[in-house]
């Protein structure tokens, strides 16, 4: 005999439901204030309050003070959803990490040459210039501007299931190791972003399946020669 759902619990589901499927409700955006929302979903402002509650005990959004309700940036994504810190051979799980990025995002090429528009193209090649511009004249987080770079070119794969990998694998430990303040390894990886971001950008403009495929697989190759110049020492990230 199922439960019946309580008036929040349902709120919760059609706010995730517009988060995470339908996508009326996209990363970063502000939600209406409680009062708005209980004349929207026909409840009290209690039932809001618990369901907001429970979107953001479980990652989906993010209750900034005096700012308001927000949708998170990777709405469902925990810090850790692959639990990689708890490996103690960095070199090794990175590696790995990799490994598993090569075969997946080597493939969403193809995709995103067949599904995405005009206009998420467009921004695929604005992020990739973004990213170029941080690391040139040294502005700008150049870590975050390249998750939204890999993240734009999931998305634009129109495939849900790639899109939630992709942001769990990058909420695991790619992005805290590549703040080691190591500058020998800082620069190769950036150094890999400027030059094989704008090849795949490239072939991808293109609409060439071919070259944005063996572009991004070249450029996950160089990252994994690039680990030799991890410092060894790092015991955390």
């Amino acid at each position: 005999m199922k439960t019946k759902k309580t008036k929040s619990e349902e709120v919760a589901n059609k706010i995730k439901t517009m988060i995470l499927s339908e996508k009326t409700l996209l990363p970063g955006e502000r939600l209406p204030d409680e009062r708005t929302m209980a004349i929207e979903f026909g409840v009290s402002r209690t039932s809001i309050r618990e369901a907001v509650k429970m979107l953001e005990t479980s990652g989906i959004l993010v209750i900034k003070k005096a700012l308001g309700i927000f949708v998170a940036e990777n709405p469902g994504v925990s810090s850790d959803p692959l639990h990689m810190d708890c490996f103690s051979d960095k070199i090794k799980i990175m590696r790995d990490w990799y490994e598993v990025r090569l075969t997946l995002e080597t493939e969403m090429m193809r995709l995103v040459v067949e599904n995405a528009s005009d206009e998420e193209m467009a921004q695929i090649i604005a992020l990739e210039r973004a990213v170029a511009d941080s690391i040139i004249n040294e502005t700008g987080d150049f870590i975050e501007l390249d998750r939204q770079f890999h993240s734009m070119l999931a998305s634009s794969t129109h495939n849900d299931v790639f899109e939630r990998i992709t942001a769990s694998l990058q909420q695991s430990i790619y992005y805290m190791i590549a703040r080691t303040p190591h500058e020998e390894f800082s620069n190769r990886i950036k150094e890999n972003a400027l030059v094989q971001h704008k090849e795949i950008a490239r072939f991808l403009e293109k609409r060439d399946t071919v070259g944005a495929m063996l572009a991004m697989r070249f450029h996950l190759l160089l990252a994994i020669e690039d680990l030799e110049y991890f410092p060894r020492h790092a015991e955390k990230f």
